[in-house]
């Protein structure tokens, strides 16, 4: 017999009693992941078309004049929504290790909304971008075969609670006064509307040791600090985490100060569930909580600016740079890195850094254009750069995965939020180097390990 949900198999156990043989029928109940691939594949479906609903419904009537393509027609979006609900054929429905809560966390931020904006964004024929759209699906799977195998051996750090909560306060404090004395200490919440005028001020504010910080404070200490409040419940941490989140968004109204907390508390508590099939609890987050913030926009118009801000600064703005950046380099110079790590060795064939070059042909000038690893990587090497930007971020993921043997796979992910949010807007060397994923995995390795019983599951081994 078998359904969707479980398969009973037969098994014939033979026992000899009083000098004959005796056969006994053992029924083994095994759980099918059949209907859990369905339930996701349905999910990246459903999300796909409530992202291409909020691009027209909400985003058409203001920011119509950057679109290239106005009225996408059902047939092609039939086809992209089958290739956004395609990874979700081979994501590995369990979590075990953070690098597979990563993978459908860049399924849901990265892939899905780029499938829903290129065709309304990316100035080229349908065909090239769907060849698009498979490419990132390519890199998709790519990640997920770099991920499968076994995490590095590497020495395990002996470092006492104690000395590394002094130490992670010690860091956060010294990254606060040094930020604050050069920019000013504000614990205010800025109205989502003006988020990029606070930006522009703290621009002219920073120096190069602040700005420096700034990152390694919003998605590297940051994101820690509100992973030890969650863990402990203690409210010390939990007054500290809250500090230091609305500091941080304080300084530049950034995203990543108030989405990181909240994506590192919800890998947490969805991996506490007790669920064998983890992927289909995170694919409903996502679905559900774009819904909710979808139908408040809807409804309200505006007045919770925190549901507009979800939606567009987390899914579609990045998907949407991320267009311009293909559709600028297919027919300009590529960078290779001139105005990054190569500048001393490369002659730079733009004014203006690249951010800057994307946001004054495209968005106006004055306003700075950062995206994903991916296009990032494109506009400096081409499809190279893609292929190696790939296996530099899967070897990370492993990376994390060896950093966080031996804590509890729900805590793990919580790290991994850092990797989801930064390699979904910056490129790879920026997100290791200078906004916070170097000092997370450095943070995650020495994060004190507690002794639980041998029988914990959600121990990573």
């Amino acid at each position: 017999m078998s359904s969707l949900t479980t398969t009973k198999t037969q098994l014939v156990e033979s026992s000899v009693v009083g000098g004959s043989r005796m056969n006994k029928i053992v029924i083994v109940k095994r759980e099918s992941s059949i209907g859990q691939r369905q339930t996701v594949l349905l999910f990246g479906f459903a999300f796909f078309w409530l992202l291409d609903t909020f691009y027209v419904t909400i985003l058409l009537p203001v920011y119509g004049s950057y679109f290239v393509d106005l009225d996408v027609s059902l047939a092609k979006k039939l086809t992209l929504s089958v290739l956004a609900a395609l990874p979700a054929l081979w994501l590995p429905l369990r979590i075990d290790r953070p690098s597979k809560f990563a993978l459908w966390g860049f399924y849901f931020v990265m892939y899905v909304p780029v499938s829903a904006v290129f065709p309304y964004m990316l100035n080229e024929p349908f065909p090239k971008i769907v060849a698009w759209i498979c490419a990132y699906a390519c890199c998709m799977a790519t990640l997920q075969f770099l991920c499968s195998s076994p995490p590095f051996k590497i020495p395990r750090a002996h470092l006492a609670g104690p000395a590394y909560w002094s130490i992670l306060l010690f860091l956060l404090s010294a990254a606060v006064i040094a930020i604050g004395l050069q920019v000013g200490f504000r614990w205010e919440f800025t109205a989502f509307s003006d988020v990029y005028e606070l930006r522009d001020m703290a621009s002219t504010q920073h120096n190069r040791l602040s700005s420096y910080l700034y990152g390694l404070l919003a998605n590297g200490l940051n994101t820690v600090v509100v992973i030890r409040a969650i863990q402990s419940r203690n409210i010390f941490w939990i007054a500290v985490s809250f500090g230091s989140s609305v500091f941080a968004y304080s300084i530049e109204g950034g995203k990543h100060s108030l989405f990181l907390p909240i994506l590192a508390f919800v890998a947490y508590v969805l991996l506490s569930r007790k669920h064998r099939y983890h992927s289909v609890l995170i694919a409903f987050f996502f679905l559900a909580s774009s819904f909710i913030a979808f139908i408040a926009e809807s409804l309200w118009e505006g007045k919770f600016n925190f549901s507009l801000f979800l939606l567009r600064r987390v899914f579609i703005i990045p998907a949407s740079v991320s267009a311009k950046y293909i559709e600028f380099f297919s027919e300009n110079p590529f960078t290779y890195m001139g105005d990054g790590l190569l500048r001393y060795f490369v002659k730079y064939p733009y004014e203006v850094s690249t951010p800057e070059l994307i946001a004054n042909n495209y968005f106006g000038v004055g306003s700075s254009a950062n995206t994903g690893y991916i296009a990032s990587s494109f506009s400096q090497f081409g499809f190279l750069g893609i292929i190696l930007s790939t296996l530099i971020v899967g070897f990370l993921l492993r990376t994390l995965d060896s950093v966080c043997k031996g804590l509890e796979t729900k805590l793990g992910a919580a790290f991994s939020s850092v990797m989801i949010l930064v390699l979904s807007n910056t490129q790879v060397t920026v997100g290791l180097l200078t906004h916070g994923v170097g000092l997370m995995l450095i943070l995650a390795y020495a994060y004190p390990r507690e002794r639980r019983p041998a029988s914990d599951i959600s121990q990573l081994s």
